[in-house]
């Protein structure tokens, strides 16, 4: 895990089982866990000679971390759902823009072939 120099921000998961772990690893493990944000899950089955101690230690700091993880990916998810709103939101409001400047078009063609079509009918009264 590292001795607080390299340590390693993107791996959540590492499988250590039946690895012979004793109690040295144990304390070694509760460590740098303590440092450790990311790791959410740590497979240490079938090591009998870890000490149980420091692995309820390692099982809290997990705990820590997938609460951390999850509080991490619920904000992400917000903000995903944030951004697809304001999308959604200018969308609509693009949408209502074009409307409304076709709905002018429409009434400025409208009004000149109503000119036009008086102007047509003044020609024709008057000849």
């Amino acid at each position: 895990m590292g001795t607080g120099r390299d340590r390693n921000r993107d791996l959540i998961y590492l499988n250590l089982n039946n690895t012979n772990l004793d109690r040295a690893c144990s304390e070694a493990l509760e460590y740098n866990m303590r440092e450790n944000k990311t790791l959410i899950m740590l497979d240490i089955e079938n090591n009998k000679l870890m000490d149980y101690k420091h692995v309820r230690a390692i099982q809290d700091y997990l705990i820590r971390n997938k609460a951390l993880y999850d509080a991490e990916r619920l904000q992400e998810w917000k903000e995903r759902k944030q951004v697809r709103r304001e999308e959604e939101d200018m969308d609509s409001y693009l949408i209502k823009e074009d409307y409304e400047q076709e709905q002018q078009d429409f009434e400025a063609r409208y009004h000149a072939k109503l000119l036009k079509m008086e102007e047509e009918l003044k020609e024709k009264v008057t000849v």
